[in-house]
């Protein structure tokens, strides 16, 4: 039934009512002689309660003793009551999504402070030491590279902005890059290190089994989803916490079903952090969402992070899963689906029977620097202390079979180890090669390692190309005494 008609059916009677009770009515509307099934003259005869008893009435004070009566059907009040609960709900409805408009934008300016705070900070921070050691080139050099690290970091974090709708309105675009997995972690490193050493955090990261370092894909949001992970958890985890990153390769059939074989990237967090309830884990990944308690409330941040990263990684086909626990911490593992793009590789052959000395006392690590030389055919010998060091290569220059390099991990049993580095430059001679492998910041070793004697350096976590890059640099002109 149209508004129209709706209002066209609607009567009116004007009633005078005495002081004893006694009602009449003094004049009626046609629409009300229709609605009642009276005539005007009967109308006025009858009694208004009487006449009116099948119909919905509402009334007026007109004056003292008169009253205006509107008569309309009962379902008509019911079609204009429930109009207008319709239009009190939608009004309702509006009302609460712009307040919720509102707070969330509220929430986005004042948390927002925390995800461009970081960067900045590493910014700042390199900035000062570079100016503080503006006469030695190498660290000055170091501190660009970092902060040029950063800064692209803080304009990934400035596009997010509008990163969140263009997701939301589909218009999301990846870019297909030849970039180095090697590079790309190594970034990720320079900038969740110092996040994870202000709090005093244990920070591991491993990497397993690396089947091609050589990748086309979106580096820009690869590193996007591994920092904002690794940066919660950092975030997430009391002081002094732990928290574990590995980092490896598997074949998988192509979720495509083009290519037959594909190569999935297999991203694992875990740390010993707050932990998340199970009803927020069901919340996790919506704009703006964060878990709802006072310790994590006094944590800055966004709640957009998260939803950017499974958006992300929904259209590069990849999945992520959650688990967690409150107060025991959570496990992020992400799987992508990369292209290889196999790139000629340099010829370790000449490399093929020699014989590397490792010094380090973590049978984890040392195994790690064991696995990258087997396979390339070269032989080791491994000692956990600088003094069998000392004593190995001692016998083995009298002996003549001098290894061709030494590899020096990040702790000894009995000294630290660029005291053995110093020794063993004495000893060795100024041409031996002397590799320092290690997670420390090589910016602030450089001075010391080199005048120690170490030759080079290999950042960790630790890429067999990248050590093996560089042991063969220094043994092709020569320099390896094996």
């Amino acid at each position: 039934m149209e508004k129209g008609s709706l209002k066209e059916k609607k009567g009116y009677l004007v009633v005078e009512r005495h002081a004893d009770g006694q009602a009449w009515i003094l004049h009626a509307d046609s629409a009300a002689c229709e609605l009642s099934g009276y005539t005007a003259e009967a109308l006025r005869s009858a009694s208004p309660e009487q006449a009116v008893k099948d119909l919905e009435v509402s009334t007026v004070a007109l004056g003292d003793d008169r009253e205006l009566w509107i008569l309309d059907t009962a379902d008509n009040r019911r079609q204009h009551i429930a109009e207008l609960e319709r239009m009190n709900a939608a009004l309702e409805e509006a009302l609460r999504s712009a307040e919720a408009a509102n707070q969330a934008k509220s929430s986005f300016l004042s948390n927002m402070s925390h995800d461009i705070r970081t960067p900045m900070n590493a910014i700042i921070g390199m900035t000062s030491i570079g100016l503080s050691h503006i006469d030695e080139k190498a660290r000055v050099q170091d501190c660009l590279r970092k902060i040029q690290t950063a800064s692209s970091h803080l304009m990934s974090l400035v596009n997010d902005v509008l990163d969140i709708s263009r997701i939301d309105s589909g218009r999301m675009s990846l870019n297909d890059e030849l970039f180095s997995l090697a590079d790309l972690i190594h970034d990720v490193a320079v900038i969740v290190r110092p996040q994870a050493a202000q709090k005093g955090h244990v920070l591991k990261l491993d990497i397993g089994l690396i089947r091609e370092e050589n990748l086309c894909g979106d580096s820009l949001r690869l590193r996007q989803i591994l920092v904002n992970i690794i940066g919660n958890a950092i975030k997430y985890t009391p002081d002094r916490g732990e928290i574990l990153v590995s980092i490896s390769q598997y074949a998988a059939p192509d979720p495509a079903g083009e290519k037959g074989e594909g190569l999935w990237l297999d991203f694992v967090c875990q740390d010993n952090g707050l932990g998340m309830s199970q009803e927020f884990l069901g919340r996790i990944f919506l704009p703006f969402e964060r878990a709802n308690n006072s310790t994590m409330s006094k944590i800055e941040g966004t709640g957009l992070g998260m939803s950017i990263v499974k958006s992300l990684i929904d259209r590069m086909g990849g999945r992520i899963e959650v688990e967690s626990q409150e107060g025991a911490g959570s496990r992020f593992r992400v799987q992508l689906p990369l292209t290889p793009m196999p790139q000629s590789r340099s010829s370790y052959e000449r490399l093929a029977g020699k014989t590397v000395l490792i010094a380090e006392g973590m049978d984890g690590r040392a195994e790690k620097l064991a696995a990258c030389l087997e396979g390339e055919g070269i032989l080791f010998i491994r000692v956990k202390s600088a003094l069998d060091a000392v004593a190995c290569l001692t016998q083995a220059q009298s002996e003549g079979r001098m290894p061709c390099a030494l590899f020096l991990g990040q702790e000894l049993e009995d000294m630290p180890v660029l005291n053995l580095a110093s020794h063993v430059r004495q000893s060795a001679g100024p041409d031996f090669p002397i590799l320092l492998i290690s997670e420390a910041d090589w910016a602030q070793l450089e001075y010391r390692a080199t005048r120690a004697g170490v030759s080079a350096f290999v950042p960790c976590p630790l890429f067999k190309s990248r050590l093996l890059d560089t042991l063969a640099k220094l043994t092709e002109s020569g320099r390896g005494h094996e």
